[in-house]
């Protein structure tokens, strides 16, 4: 990584906490919406919703949803890091790393043939 001024780094450092307030409440929001008609398929909850999938296709959604929110609390810290210190943490950087991975993989899974939602 190039070093850069830490006045550059704090406001990225912003950038990441904005986006990861935004990752985490809209993901958070949309688990929260989704979740009692994903808990049981094919029934219609009292907001009148049926979630038409399997349950193994909703325990996956509902995976990735805690993956992503995962991802933005990681964006938070990582930015009040930043927006604290003016300087990036290689701790952070990695720990996004693997969490980004582990969302990637974990899609992939879902989507390769015999995956829930291979289709």
């Amino acid at each position: 990584m190039t070093t850069q001024e830490p006045r550059t780094v704090k406001r990225l450092g912003w950038v990441l906490l904005i986006l990861g307030l935004f990752l985490l409440g809209g993901m958070g929001a949309l688990a929260w919406h989704m979740y009692p008609s994903m808990s049981h398929p094919g029934v219609t909850d009292a907001s009148g919703t049926t979630f038409t999938g399997t349950a193994d296709q909703a325990h996956d959604a509902l995976q990735l949803f805690v993956g992503v929110m995962a991802f933005g609390a990681l964006s938070i810290l990582n930015g009040v890091w930043q927006i604290a210190t003016g300087r990036r943490s290689i701790v952070f950087v990695a720990m996004t790393m693997v969490v980004a991975a582990a969302l990637f993989f974990g899609a992939r899974g879902m989507m390769a043939p015999g995956g829930s939602f291979s289709g």
